[in-house]
């Protein structure tokens, strides 16, 4: 059966939560706390440089800042070394100030020795070099005050609290269960939702009273509709056929996927247990672009997306002309594709071929195909058709570089490609990309071969474990220089 949690009066299920790539953890306010902490340091030296003017300050303005970065850099890191960036230090208020001063001491002293090596006679003023280090902390003593009235409200508002659904049943889910709703882990973690495996993995409809929302398309529309942070598989590890079924069939979902890890003394090396409720859980599946990764990634999209657009909207005008003059209304082309944690959007593209009705896309589109326009064809040949999609990435449902989006009942050879690939629906973990990857390694054209589509996907699971700014950088360069056009572009 389906448990609804107590924990839901409080949080009624009605309630969905915007799902973003954006989420707020502890590790993304630690950093951005650090580099706050480094641009105050900065600020500081600039300030007290400015506020003391004429020509008795022993320091240029170059000077000042590089001794304001050198104190701020190893300030950051000492702290960072040292633990103190980690949120729950934050809560009271005197070991804030006692970090603050365990870290700017010795980078003062640092700062100070490099100081007298390399600047003459700079010790004349110390009473200047005091009043610029004083300065330094009295700016990182406001700023903690700043820090601690936001950590209060996102304490108050539970905006780092994990939000948890569990799929399983018997005597491990309900002491997982039990577990969540201690008051302890109240303020840490909300229970959405359990799930009953039996139901879930059968699907059944043999006439049992179980509610329908047991069915694993309920389980899906509600991960596609909520924000979910953590999926707990609280099944024992002798039924690990159904953990592996479960895993397989969950694999779409944005979220970090674990199995409760029995304390047998036994810690494999390939991945250690992570400690969830004062238990240990193996991390099966890790949620991708975690804090600052997924604020980066938005950031990226967003300017690229809006640079872009802008530098190209003569092309998407005189392509949008060519269209219309050519082969009239409607000049763009909208199709349903799969998103971000497998759900549909509309993708935005110029018309290139003729209007059928009966065409759902499924079958990809053949490089002979009578329907392509000749205009229709130079766009496509050049990727000019696909510049709308910026648009897509604006509101949100693309990215710049990712997974391509397909339809839904996507098909390759006698199968659908969600079918045929087992690791396809990982793909959705992420939102799709106008380039990717896949695409500047040959996947461009008709995805006409099983090989050819497992290796896709084996490519775009490659890009999603091994995402970093540099190597998006290097797929945006890689696709301007090579991969607009080419044989497999048509």
């Amino acid at each position: 059966m389906l448990i609804s949690p107590p924990s839901l009066d409080r949080q009624p299920r009605a309630e969905q939560h915007k799902i973003s790539l954006i989420r707020l953890t502890y590790g993304l306010i630690n950093r951005t706390i650090l580099v706050s902490d480094a641009l105050l340091v900065v600020l500081a030296s600039w300030l007290f440089w400015r506020i003391t003017a004429g020509d008795h300050r022993p320091l240029h303005a170059f000077q000042a800042l590089t001794i304001g970065f050198i104190i701020a850099v190893s300030y950051a890191w000492l702290m960072r070394w040292g633990g103190c960036y980690r949120v729950e230090r934050f809560r009271e208020w005197v070991r804030p100030q006692a970090d603050m001063l365990c870290g700017l001491v010795p980078a003062t002293v640092g700062a100070c020795i490099i100081l007298q090596a390399f600047v003459v006679n700079a010790w004349d003023r110390v009473d200047w070099f005091g009043g610029f280090f004083l300065t330094i902390m009295i700016m990182l003593f406001l700023g903690r005050q700043i820090y601690r009235p936001i950590l209060w409200y996102v304490a108050r508002r539970h905006l780092l609290r994990r939000r948890v659904i569990v799929v399983g049943s018997g005597a491990l889910a309900d002491e997982i269960v039990a577990h969540i709703q201690e008051p302890k882990f109240l303020q840490d973690y909300l229970l959405l939702e359990v799930f009953d495996h039996h139901l879930a993995l059968t699907e059944s409809g043999d006439g049992s009273s179980a509610r329908p929302s047991n069915k694993l398309d309920d389980l899906f529309e509600f991960a596609q509709n909520h924000a979910v942070d953590l999926v707990i598989i609280a099944l024992p590890w002798y039924a690990a056929r159904d953990i592996f079924r479960l895993i397989q069939r969950l694999q779409w979902i944005a979220a970090d996927v674990v199995v409760p890890f029995a304390r047998t003394g036994f810690r494999p090396q390939f991945t250690p247990p992570v400690e969830f409720i004062d238990r240990p859980l193996l991390q099966v599946m890790h949620r991708p672009f975690k804090g600052s990764q997924g604020l980066i990634k938005v950031m990226e999209d967003y300017v690229v997306a809006a640079v872009a657009l802008l530098l190209a909207s003569p092309i998407l005008l005189a392509a949008a002309l060519a269209v219309w003059i050519t082969d009239g209304r409607p000049v763009f082309f909208h199709q349903q594709r799969v998103g971000f944690n497998n759900k549909p959007f509309s993708m935005i593209k110029f018309r290139t071929m003729s209007i059928d009705n009966t065409d759902d896309g499924s079958l990809g589109t053949k490089r002979e195909n009578q329907r392509i326009t000749p205009v229709g064809r130079f766009l496509r040949r050049t990727s000019i058709d696909e510049l709308p999609q910026l648009i897509n990435v604006l509101r949100g449902e693309m990215a710049i570089v990712g997974p391509r989006p397909h339809v839904a009942n996507m098909q390759v050879g006698e199968g659908r490609y969600a079918e045929v690939v087992m690791q396809y629906a990982a793909r959705h973990r992420i939102k799709p990309g106008i380039t990717g990857w896949a695409q500047i390694n040959g996947m461009r054209g008709g995805i006409d071969s099983l090989e050819k589509a497992k290796r896709g996907a084996d490519l775009d699971l490659f890009y999603i474990a091994n995402w970093s700014l540099r190597f998006d950088l290097t797929i945006m360069i890689r696709t301007l220089l090579v991969g607009l056009a080419g044989r497999n572009v048509f």
